[in-house]
């Protein structure tokens, strides 16, 4: 028998669900805003799928397709709590898909492929960067040292790791996080009297073109 895991978490799980381990999927009621189901409810992971489709406003459908509508919307939940500009034509792709998805359609359209595995890591990234970017944020930049300010650095590396650049989603999440840091950067440059050097860098940001493709 193949070991069950949580196409969320990638944890192994035992369980009756066909996706979430049970961990993943309380949370998911909390991220989606949805109420816990009462106990008389057997199946919670097929009820929190129903209730998703409800949601959208898609009723009758198979559980096929509830569960692929499920996947395409938790992702773009996650998409819109990491609020990224760069995200903006992604997340319209997968809206698109999630309208796609009717009791009569006989294809599901998929303009962009993704694992909802994917999707969690990145958000993880980001929860992440954010928490070091409000330490940064609220540091004094005149006050800080050489060793504290490579330790500020080095705390967000993983953001430069371009073998975590494996498809578009990813890409525009880590480009995001890089410009976003680099905004940061010119600020404090301005704040430690580093002026010229704040402003090579915010011609430089502004010649990138903000633009993922370029």
């Amino acid at each position: 028998m193949n070991e069950k895991r949580c196409i969320l978490c990638n944890k192994p799980y035992d369980y009756k669900y066909v996706m979430f381990g049970r961990g993943c999927l309380e949370n998911l009621y909390d991220l989606l805003g949805f109420s816990k189901p009462p106990r008389i409810i057997w199946n919670k992971e097929l009820y929190l799928c129903t209730r998703i489709a409800w949601k959208n406003h898609k009723f009758f459908l198979n559980k096929k397709k509830k569960y692929a509508l499920a996947q395409k919307y938790i992702a773009l939940n996650y998409l819109n709590i990491m609020n990224y500009e760069f995200l903006d034509d992604i997340k319209e792709k997968i809206s698109k898909d999630i309208k796609s998805i009717t009791i009569s359609s006989k294809n599901m359209m998929e303009t962009i492929s993704f694992t909802l595995n994917d999707i969690y890591k990145l958000f993880n990234y980001s929860e992440k960067f954010n928490k070091f970017l409000k330490e940064l944020q609220s540091a004094d930049w005149e006050e800080m040292d050489k060793e504290i300010a490579k330790n500020f650095i080095k705390s967000m590396s993983f953001i430069f790791d371009v073998n975590k650049k494996l498809n578009p989603i990813s890409y525009a999440v880590f480009y995001s996080m890089q410009y976003t840091f680099w905004q940061v950067v010119v600020v404090g440059g301005i704040l430690a009297n580093m002026k010229l050097s704040a402003e090579l860098l915010h011609n430089s940001l502004s010649a990138f073109g903000r633009q993922p493709d370029d």
